[in-house]
């Protein structure tokens, strides 16, 4: 009797523990106005689980500014870009990410970016669902947006402050077929109806820019096409490494191959 209230004392302190654990834990969540949004991108990130909790929303107060260079990809990027007053939105995704690799995350955008803490006041829900989930884990939360450094863009990278200008920075075809993939796709797995889709459509910020064609050569290395590359690279290296590598290692140690 005495053991049997020993270990239901000892599983009740270990449930407790769990609970105050998890119920202490920070949930983490990055804003993506694009990229992240495409399960391929996803996949090729070790960063965002495939098993991350990615809710589509609108952030308030902010308009797709395509202000961002990269040199050496000749890509022109989007980027938020808060504007006082702006009663209007960006449409995107919440996704969640550890909050331990928060550190590297930084270091890989540091080039260009800094995460910035916003409150979740700014943010809109697509779904009825997701409001009730952030409203109930919402003093656990911290959402943070990229911005993109005004003086510090570095290694390659150039901030257009008047990106009406830069009429010949154009935007590769490769980059929208990324973002608008993505924003069909967030609409199809959440049922919205289009309501996604339409507002991705309505806030992109194309209008005075120039479209470089080069779907027959992506710049842009997240397009599906290069990371097929990428992973037909590592293939050719797996199967020669098989054929060339693994019987010489075989016979090394006297072990018989496959053939034998």
């Amino acid at each position: 009797m005495v053991a049997r209230r020993i270990s239901e004392l000892l599983a009740f302190i270990l449930l407790l523990s769990y609970s105050l654990t998890s119920f202490a834990e920070r949930k983490v969540f990055l804003f993506g106005l694009q990229g992240a949004q495409l399960s391929l991108v996803r996949e090729d990130s070790e960063y965002i689980p495939l098993n991350s909790r990615i809710t589509p929303v609108k952030l308030v107060g902010h308009k797709r500014a395509w202000n961002i260079w990269v040199d050496d990809q000749k890509l022109r990027m989007s980027t938020p870009s808060d504007v006082d007053g702006y009663s209007g939105f960006i449409n995107g995704v919440l996704y969640e990410v550890k909050e331990r690799d928060l550190p590297k995350i930084d270091g890989l955008a540091s080039w260009g970016f800094e995460r910035i803490r916003v409150p979740l006041h700014m943010f809109r829900f697509y779904k009825d669902e997701d409001i009730a989930w952030f409203n109930r884990y919402q003093n656990h939360i911290d959402a943070y947006v990229f911005y993109p450094w005004r003086t510090k863009v570095r290694h390659g990278g150039t901030y257009l402050h008047d990106p009406s200008r830069h009429w010949d920075k154009k935007v590769p075809r490769s980059f929208l077929d990324v973002v608008l993939a993505g924003c069909a796709e967030i609409d199809n797995a959440n049922n919205l109806g289009g309501a996604y889709l339409a507002d991705c459509n309505s806030t992109m910020g194309l209008s005075g820019l120039d479209i470089l064609e080069d779907r027959s050569k992506p710049v842009y290395e997240y397009h599906p096409a290069n990371i097929f590359e990428r992973s037909r690279q590592n293939s050719l290296k797996a199967e020669s490494f098989l054929d060339e590598e693994w019987p010489r290692l075989l016979q090394q140690i006297g072990a018989p191959t496959p053939a034998q």
